[in-house]
């Protein structure tokens, strides 16, 4: 007996076969184990994944219908995606902005490593301005007078 189910690499999905709908030309497909030609081991090297890990995405396909990720445990955020958003806006208007400005100004309870935690997640890294010696009309003179006098020597 054919198998009804197909492996398809999509963010690790097995998607089920099914008859009438043409399978999708870029991905590959391979019947599952229980098939007389193919074992645990060939899907396994079809898909460059141990064994071990063929064998538990066809376990837990059969018995949820998909191989997502399932919640874990860990610590819940201190920002909602909202305070997210926020703090990206803040840095957008002004990237020299310091992140003990922005936990002020948004009343975010959590730390300004947290404030630079999400900036650091999209890319962002810290900014200073560039601080620079005033030249004033005298210094401009003092430096192109200076870069005359010694233009000739090496």
């Amino acid at each position: 007996m054919v198998s009804l189910y197909s492996v398809e690499l999509t963010a690790h999905r097995l998607t089920p076969f099914r008859p009438g709908l043409p399978p999708s030309p870029f991905l590959p497909r391979l019947p599952l184990p229980g098939d007389a030609c193919h074992s645990i081991g060939e899907i396994a090297r079809h898909l460059g994944i141990s064994p071990l890990t063929a064998a538990r995405w066809i376990r837990r396909f059969a018995d949820s219908g998909n191989t997502t990720d399932k919640p874990r445990c860990g610590r819940p955020r201190c920002t909602t995606p909202d305070q997210d958003l926020a703090i990206i806006g803040a840095n957008d208007a002004d990237p020299f902005t310091p992140t003990t400005s922005i936990l002020s100004a948004y009343d975010i309870s959590c730390s300004t490593q947290t404030i630079r935690n999400r900036l650091h997640a999209i890319g962002v890294e810290g900014r200073k301005p560039a601080r620079k010696p005033e030249l004033t009309e005298r210094v401009m003179e003092q430096r192109m007078e200076y870069a005359l006098e010694y233009s000739d020597k090496d």
